[in-house]
């Protein structure tokens, strides 16, 4: 995520109308005057603030639907944190207005994927 560093906030470039607050991907990286952040390290979400606004990124601009009309599946690393799964929660519930809301480890996913509950999955990297 790119916003424009603190010297560039006011400026007329970022001061338009209908121009955004933030940047993402690769139009982020392409601009000189934004300070491009990763809000997780480590698969870990270290920035909800951040983070939050990649989800909106995603669900206004590139699947261009609302997520109060959207069930969301979200995958989530092995022994995450509760006190993280639940700051999870709160912003896609109560920022995005989610209705319903599944976080599952990826390796469970891929069992159920081939209709099984118990196996062995290899995970490389």
């Amino acid at each position: 995520i790119g916003k424009p560093k603190p010297k560039w906030r006011l400026s007329e470039e970022f001061a338009g109308e209908g121009q955004p607050a933030a940047l993402f991907g690769e139009q982020a990286l392409e601009h000189p005057k934004l300070r491009v952040t990763n809000p997780m390290e480590h698969s870990q979400i270290e920035d909800m603030a951040d983070m939050t606004e990649i989800w909106q990124h995603v669900f206004r601009d590139r699947l261009e639907t609302s997520p109060e009309d959207q069930a969301l599946l979200m995958t989530e690393p092995p022994f995450n944190p509760r006190p993280v799964r639940e700051k999870m929660g709160e912003a896609l519930f109560e920022t995005l207005g989610v209705p319903h809301l599944q976080l599952a480890v990826a390796s469970l996913l891929a069992l159920y994927g081939e209709g099984r509950t118990s196996g062995l999955v290899v995970d490389v990297g």
